[in-house]
């Protein structure tokens, strides 16, 4: 696009930033990224479950009178410390061993019931789960490369989450 005088610049910035904006405005939840070629993850809830020792964020379809967990995030939370806008890196070791996150899922008649190691993930909440019912947030997954369905494929996106203790 070609400016008519030096003020065109900034017009064009300027519209650009408002369409950034007004697209992080809405609430648009919702999983993306590579995965998604190789696995449906179409959710209609989003779940975020709470033990002394384990967080579970789970994406939810309905199924008959069941539901299939698409896509489920285990963090082992043994020594972190739950704060909103705190990032958990899912790929980090967990104080027994083995890394501190693992993703699965349990879709009825899919195989692929368990994903890849990590090589990167992080896990944001923007609100203390323990004193809200719903909270707010966003994941991303990087696994690790391999012969197994998800290798070397990311998931990445925002939620709302209902809060299951």
């Amino acid at each position: 696009m070609r400016s008519v005088d030096g003020n065109g610049t900034k017009v064009l910035a300027a519209l650009s930033l408002l369409a950034v904006l007004a697209g992080c405005g809405g609430e648009e939840y919702g999983l993306s990224g590579s995965l998604l070629e190789v696995l449906d993850v179409t959710h209609e809830r989003v779940e975020l479950q709470l033990t002394d020792q384990n967080l579970s964020l789970r994406f939810l379809r309905p199924r008959g009178t069941g539901e299939d967990i698409v896509l489920k995030v285990s963090v082992i939370t043994t020594g972190l410390a739950i704060e909103p806008g705190a990032e958990i890196d899912l790929a980090s070791p967990a104080p027994a061993g083995g890394q501190r996150a693992k993703v699965t899922r349990h879709v009825f008649e899919d195989p692929v019931k368990e994903l890849p190691d990590l090589q990167r993930g992080k896990l944001l909440l923007s609100a203390d789960p323990f004193t809200r019912d719903t909270v707010t947030g966003t994941m991303s997954a990087t696994f690790v490369q391999g012969h197994q369905v998800g290798a070397g494929r990311a998931v990445y996106g925002s939620f709302k989450a209902a809060v299951v203790q």
